[in-house]
């Protein structure tokens, strides 16, 4: 069944007759990410992070940087205006970075 959208821990996914159903993701998905609850930008181009779960960890941004679409995000002023959006790291200027990156990338660490 192919994903047609999702949201957290549910996909809508289209079944063979073309109906969307409902379907419950899980931690065996290949698709399964938590979602950013808390950024608090923390030195140099890091951001530190809570998910959902409570899970807490650093985000480096630094490799994002030389692409011209997260440039702007090498001024601190900006960089520092983090916030969290439907789970979503994003910053001034439509700039955003993915639930799922930040979950894949993000150096855990305990409180």
């Amino acid at each position: 069944m192919p994903t047609i959208c999702r949201f957290d821990e549910i996909s809508i996914k289209m079944n063979k007759d073309g109906v969307a159903q409902r379907w419950e993701v899980g931690m065996n998905d290949p698709y399964y990410y938590e979602s950013v609850t808390e950024a608090i930008p923390c030195g140099g181009y890091k951001v530190a992070v809570r998910f959902r779960k409570g899970a807490c960890g650093v985000f480096d941004c630094t490799r994002y940087l030389d692409d011209p679409f997260w440039a702007s995000l090498k001024d601190k002023s900006v960089f520092d205006k983090v916030r969290v959006d439907c789970g979503t790291l994003t910053w001034p200027g439509d700039i955003d970075i993915a639930p799922e990156e930040v979950w894949a990338d993000a150096v855990r660490v305990t409180e």
